[in-house]
């Protein structure tokens, strides 16, 4: 039998903060965004946007909406920040 390839999500958005962590350069981790997915992630203070691929899952809630591998994160905003408010869409 052969199994249908996932559903890419439609388009969508969603608005938070995102914090970083050491994993895979490129990467990021999201708790319901199937993995492969390519998210735009957008700095709100400085309008600075980068992109990441979903490949790894968030154990996060409310306000943070995604964990950026610290080489993501350093596109749009200093490691030292910590925690940035974003807006993204895939």
């Amino acid at each position: 039998p052969t199994t249908a390839a996932p559903a890419k999500p439609a388009g969508g958005s969603q608005r938070g903060q995102a914090t970083w962590y050491r994993w895979k350069a490129g990467n990021c981790a999201h708790n319901s965004l199937p993995k492969g997915t390519v998210v735009t992630v957008t700095n709100l203070a400085n309008g600075k946007s980068t992109f990441c691929v979903v490949g790894d899952r968030g154990a996060f809630r409310s306000p943070t909406i995604i964990d950026l591998d610290a080489s993501v994160f350093a596109q749009i905003a200093p490691l030292g920040a910590g925690r940035i408010n974003v807006a993204i869409s895939w």
